[in-house]
């Protein structure tokens, strides 16, 4: 057996702290929040406790995470705040947004200038913008509204 495996929860939590503020100085963390090789994390940056932000994942300027946050790999956020509970799974990106609790964003979704409220499940691929709502066909093809005004 390893020696850090007769090491008490606490005291575990504690030295994961400590790394953590070592590895990404001018941030602050929660207890017991999880940080993968690989995640950038800019100065000024709060996180909740029991937080987890997954490798290749960025975390620029202005972020503040709630409690039980999960930043998913290769996701990206930028000046947004994030309510309890919210999770952004692997690709999703986040910038000038507010999340309220419970929310969760699929891969591929970006959100950009928006509030979501709580309990809001934003399906794979799908683009927001304070104009609307828009999936990743419409942006390609158009949506069937503006193809009928274009017929017409």
């Amino acid at each position: 057996m390893s020696l850090i495996s007769h090491l008490s929860p606490e005291l575990k939590a504690a030295i994961r702290g400590r790394i953590n503020r070592w590895r990404h100085p001018g941030a602050t963390f929660g207890r017991g929040t999880y940080i993968q090789p690989g995640a950038r994390i800019a100065r000024g940056t709060v996180t909740g406790r029991k937080c987890a932000i997954l490798r290749n994942s960025e975390i620029l300027k202005n972020t503040r995470l709630a409690d039980r946050v999960v930043i998913g790999s290769a996701s990206r956020v930028a000046n947004s705040t994030l309510g309890h509970d919210c999770t952004l799974e692997p690709g999703a990106e986040l910038f000038n947004s507010t999340l309220a609790d419970h929310v969760q964003l699929q891969r591929q979704t970006t959100v950009t200038d928006t509030n979501i409220a709580r309990y809001t499940y934003v399906s794979r691929a799908w683009i927001i913008f304070p104009s609307g709502v828009r999936s990743s066909w419409d942006m390609m093809y158009g949506s069937a509204l503006e193809r009928s005004f274009a017929t017409a």
